[in-house]
């Protein structure tokens, strides 16, 4: 990746997985000799540890505030053992379902197509909340999720086996004070920077504006 930033002539790469060859990238940085940071969604062990040594940045998703916290300083501790002293950005995006009502926002929760991604919640969350995920107890959505393996039949099944308290931590829901909070807690915790995923369209097209209208608060709280 630092190559393609470093070099305006071919290149060749070896790697273990992926070989490049006379490899050529045109696009080039904005300000050139200061490429795009590289944030990486890491999430287990070995890849902490990898955006310790290669990212300037690290970016996961679906992780309560605790655990985001132990993960950073997992990476924190990773970085200081190997000596790493840029600058580091702890970043998180999370999927939002947003309204004044938060009985609205529960209601958008339990539709159809809002339960079927919360099935993207690891078994392992599913599990410490005291459930079985309906595709295996070493069930990974990030690894083994591609839709078109499952049929009609048990998709459907699977989305009707989701539990309201998997659909609450999956989203963070609810009006701006509410988000605010749960931004507060990732603050806590080491947070830097937020991408926040407004779904609530996806689950009520008429709801599209007014999740805006929350949003809009939120941000402006947010950049103060």
């Amino acid at each position: 990746m630092t190559t393609i930033w470093d070099t305006h002539e071919p290149f060749n790469y070896n790697g273990k997985f992926w070989k490049l060859r006379n490899a050529v990238m045109s696009l080039r940085p904005s300000v050139e000799g200061k490429p795009p940071p590289i944030w990486i969604a890491a999430h287990g062990p070995k890849m902490l540890r990898i955006t310790a040594e290669y990212g300037d940045g690290w970016i996961p998703t679906l992780l309560q505030p605790r655990n985001y916290g132990e993960k950073l300083r997992e990476i924190e501790h990773h970085r200081k053992e190997l000596n790493q002293t840029g600058e580091f950005t702890a970043a998180l995006w999370n999927w939002y379902i947003l309204d004044e009502d938060v009985s609205e926002c529960e209601r958008m929760m339990n539709t159809p197509l809002a339960r079927a991604f919360a099935l993207l919640y690891p078994s392992s969350e599913w599990s410490r909340l005291g459930y079985k995920h309906p595709f295996g107890d070493d069930f990974y959505s990030l690894r083994d999720y591609i839709p078109m393996r499952y049929d009609r039949e048990t998709t459907l099944k699977a989305i009707a086996e989701v539990p309201d308290e998997v659909l609450r931590e999956f989203y963070v829901f609810g009006d701006a004070e509410a988000i605010i909070k749960s931004l507060e807690d990732y603050t806590r915790e080491g947070l830097q920077h937020v991408c926040m995923w407004n779904a609530t369209g996806m689950f009520d097209l008429e709801k599209t504006r007014s999740s805006y209208k929350v949003l809009k608060e939120v941000l402006t709280f947010v950049k103060g």
